[in-house]
C-alpha cells in the first residue's frame, strides 16, 4: 500500500484528491473508497491502493482508503469515535 495525505475534500459531494508521498500526480478519492467510513479532511494521512481510472486512461484513482491513525493526532480522535472506541 502506498501512502499519502489528503489534498482536497469535498465534504458535501463526498470526494476529494490525495498527494502520494513519493510524487507524481495527484489521485482522486470517493468516499466509497474510504474503509473506517470517516469523512476526510484537508491534511489527513492515509494509506491506499492505486488502481487504474477507468473514467481516464492513464490516470490513476486510490482505492480501499484508510485513515492512518497516530494516537496524538486528531483524526485518531475521529476514527476512534466512528469505530465506536475500538482503536
Amino acid at each position: 500500500m502506498e501512502t499519502g495525505i489528503v489534498k482536497f475534500w469535498k465534504t458535501g459531494k463526498g470526494f476529494g484528491f490525495v498527494t502520494p508521498d513519493v510524487g507524481g500526480e495527484d489521485l482522486f478519492v470517493h468516499v466509497s473508497q474510504v474503509r473506517q467510513r470517516v469523512e476526510l479532511e484537508q491534511g489527513d494521512r492515509v494509506r491506499y491502493e492505486r488502481a487504474p481510472n477507468p473514467a481516464k486512461v492513464g490516470k490513476f484513482v486510490a482505492t480501499m482508503v484508510e485513515l492512518v491513525v497516530d494516537p496524538a493526532d486528531q483524526a485518531h480522535a475521529r476514527a476512534n469515535a466512528v469505530l465506536g472506541g475500538r482503536l
